[in-house]
């Protein structure tokens, strides 16, 4: 059931609403992430960690100096890999990375990790309830499950919807866009709390708007002082999850 809930049975409701409002409020980090890819490693350092789906569509991505499973995998603890691509896990074994390939919506695994790792994850799939269900059973006591969506607020991508031309279209396998407040609710409906989320800033830009960004990211500290929302920049968000403290 939705924490929401302890104060209205209406979702609409002002106190619903309220309520939801507070608690987006105070796990809301404003200060961006300026590198996923350290505060990931640093995250799981000497943890037992999950990663959720490692292949990133394509074993090729292992070359990418930028393919976040290389550093958690180096994270001087024990890494798993997990995906569904049959084929792309077999090159990443090949290459003596530790994944195996199964469904884990379908067949969660036996083991409890420290930290569970679902990036750029919950937006291709099915039912996203499923496998947030499904990655809780997975999580040890005192565990953090880590989860990263691209944020439909993001200036690139409101700048690309902003005028008529071509619609915007970020990766044709996506069924959904997760704002803070839709994935606090899917989080509660499989019992887990969030305990905090921050954004990522987006340092790289493509064109045809790649000039307006970079100006636009250059008056960053003048437009949040402003009161302009950091996240505005932010293309990825953060979300770190746990279970309840009250079993």
């Amino acid at each position: 059931m939705s924490q929401w809930m302890s104060v209205s049975k209406n979702p609409v409701s002002l106190d619903a609403i309220v309520w939801r409002t507070g608690k987006l409020k105070s796990a809301r980090a404003k200060q961006l992430i300026e590198n996923r890819i350290e505060y990931l490693s640093d995250l799981v350092r000497d943890k037992k960690v999950l990663d959720v789906g490692v292949a990133a569509h394509s074993a090729d991505h292992s070359n990418d100096p930028r393919w976040l499973h290389q550093y958690i995998a180096n994270s001087e603890g024990s890494c798993l890999g997990v995906d569904i691509l049959e084929e792309d896990v077999k090159k990443l074994q090949e290459k003596g990375f530790n994944v195996i390939a199964q469904n884990i919506i379908e067949s969660p695994l036996s083991e409890k990790f420290d930290i569970i790792i679902c990036g750029e994850v919950l937006e291709h799939v099915d039912s996203p309830h499923t496998l947030v269900n499904s990655l809780k059973k997975n999580l040890s006591r005192m565990g953090r499950l880590i989860i990263t969506v691209p944020n439909p607020w993001y200036i690139g991508f409101v700048c690309r919807g902003l005028f008529e031309g071509s619609p915007l279209v970020d990766n044709v396998d996506h069924v959904a866009w997760f704002d803070p407040s839709t994935i606090l609710e899917i989080a509660e409906r499989c019992g887990l709390e969030l305990v905090k989320y921050q954004g990522v800033l987006q340092t790289e830009h493509s064109q045809p708007l790649a000039n307006f960004k970079e100006k636009i990211f250059q008056l960053i500290p003048l437009l949040c002082s402003i009161g302009v929302r950091p996240e505005l920049f932010s293309k990825t968000i953060i979300y770190e999850f746990k279970l309840p403290s009250d079993p």
